[in-house]
């Protein structure tokens, strides 16, 4: 998968809290958040049932060739890395 940096929703408040306390904001932990993997074919009648249903959706990568990686991020710069990888949630290295 290839995962697209600037279309993550991370809310300004979070980015800046994460900011403050020197965390990663894709380590802490996303309650209510759902992640769908759907058919190319399919994504746009499932977003638009949702964004119907006044569910929040943002496309936010996409699954590429078999012998890739397995997760990429694609950062802003177009550059790509492994995505990061947290055995625990950030927000558990806090004092």
């Amino acid at each position: 998968m290839e995962v697209w940096e600037e279309a993550l929703p991370i809310l300004p408040e979070a980015t800046q809290l994460c900011g403050a306390f020197g965390l990663n904001p894709l380590g802490v932990i996303a309650s209510g958040a759902l992640l769908l993997c759907v058919a190319e074919r399919e994504a746009e009648k499932v977003m638009q049932a949702l964004s119907d249903a006044g569910i929040s959706v943002t496309a936010i990568g996409k699954v590429v060739a078999r012998n890739a990686p397995k997760v990429l991020l694609r950062r802003r710069d177009g550059e790509t890395a492994p995505m990061p990888l947290f055995v625990k949630d950030e927000l558990t290295r806090l004092p």
